[in-house]
């Protein structure tokens, strides 16, 4: 059968169905908890690959996980805190304020996995619009945009400048593998790797995975420097001799790796080493929920807002268990109830924009603080 003759999926859903378009972490996260607070509400999830295309290390923050969270304390569930933080429900509660680095792989193959026990239906398929996906679920009234930073559906219900950027930083990131765990760096000497660099350079070591750790090395470079750089991302990173790199930044990276190789716990994969390029920019939808006729239509994750220095995730759980626990104190999706759901979400938007902006901007200003010392002791030196 031809794609263009090839039936739609149409499945048969109660008005109560919520269905969700991204199947990303935040969106699995999201459609777990919507479950969870709306036990009887069949909750859908599209997602346009089968696999899913990152992999880079991310930081999860427990509060993340349990700040508005559902809890049951099913086998489920128990499941995947295990599997994502190594310890149960209740051990996490106790390290409230801990987090875990996890490849995002990782993270997303467990959310699969627990939002499959939990009866979540996920269907492989492209959605371009709203429009088709109501066409799909005529009879639903609750919708969920977790479609990413480009996110087609934010700009379909909100319009083209539904947004407001703020630029901060500009980054390279190299990504590998050890074979060992390597002892993190104490502050001695990461202070003593950044005086001999141009950059200011951060380093994040995740956690164990089978026989090797993922390792990641940030470097904060000039605009002029980003910008002549090819191009070079999470899902096309350039390898470690390219030669479109620039001197300083591959005698920086130079530089890194030899200090690391002094330490005898750290052996490197030569094959795992990746280069990826990107801005730090907070930025916010205008709206975070609209009504659209007789349906709602809710944004979470990177399609409502993008904060950096590990919080993009972080928010993005937070927000969808905020939506979730809203929905289950509405009393119902149907159309009479929506506008209140609405109203008392768009809310919410603007302390969570607010909270998440303020640490942002705190971070950022002690990282420009790190680099004017560094910078005036550099110049002291020479």
């Amino acid at each position: 059968m031809s794609k263009s003759t090839r039936p739609l999926y149409r499945p048969t859903v109660p008005a109560n169905d919520i269905v969700v378009v991204g199947a990303g972490p935040v969106g699995l996260w999201t459609a777990i908890q919507l479950k969870k607070r709306y036990a009887r509400a069949n909750v859908i999830v599209y997602e346009r690959h089968e696999a899913y295309q990152r992999s880079h290390v991310l930081r999860v923050d427990h509060w993340s996980l349990l700040l508005y969270g559902a809890f049951n304390r099913q086998p489920s569930e128990q499941a995947f805190y295990q599997d994502v933080t190594g310890k149960s429900v209740g051990r996490v509660r106790l390290a409230f304020s801990r987090s875990r680095y996890i490849r995002t792989n990782d993270l997303e193959t467990a959310l699969r996995a627990y939002a499959s026990r939990e009866g979540i239906l996920t269907v492989n398929r492209k959605i371009s619009s709203a429009s088709e996906v109501q066409a799909l679920h005529p009879d639903c009234t609750a919708f969920v945009a977790a479609d990413g930073a480009h996110s087609a559906l934010r700009r379909e219900l909100l319009g083209p400048d539904a947004v407001t950027r703020h630029d901060l930083q500009r980054v390279v990131e190299l990504k590998f593998e050890t074979v060992n765990e390597p002892r993190r760096l104490n502050w001695w000497q990461a202070w003593q790797l950044n005086r001999r660099l141009p950059y200011t350079v951060t380093e994040h070591i995740g956690r164990k995975k089978g026989e090797t750790v993922p390792v990641t090395l940030r470097l904060l470079i000039d605009k002029d420097t980003y910008d002549s750089l090819p191009e070079m991302s999470f899902k096309a990173p350039l390898p470690l001799g390219h030669p479109a790199l620039p001197p300083s930044l591959r005698d920086s990276v130079a530089v890194y790796l030899e200090s690391r190789a002094r330490m005898p716990e750290v052996a490197a994969v030569p094959a795992s080493f990746k280069l990826s390029k990107l801005p730090l920019q907070l930025y916010a939808a205008k709206n975070f929920a609209v009504l659209r006729g007789s349906r709602a239509w809710f944004l979470v994750g990177d399609a409502a807002m993008g904060v950096p220095y590990f919080r993009a995730l972080n928010c993005g759980m937070l927000l969808g268990s905020r939506l979730a626990m809203l929905v289950g104190r509405n009393g119902g999706l149907a159309p009479k109830d929506l506008p209140r759901l609405v109203a008392r979400f768009e809310r919410r938007r603007r302390i969570h924009v607010a909270i998440e902006f303020g640490i942002a901007r705190v971070k950022d200003g002690v990282l420009n603080l790190f680099k004017s010392v560094r910078a005036a002791a550099a110049s002291a030196q020479s």
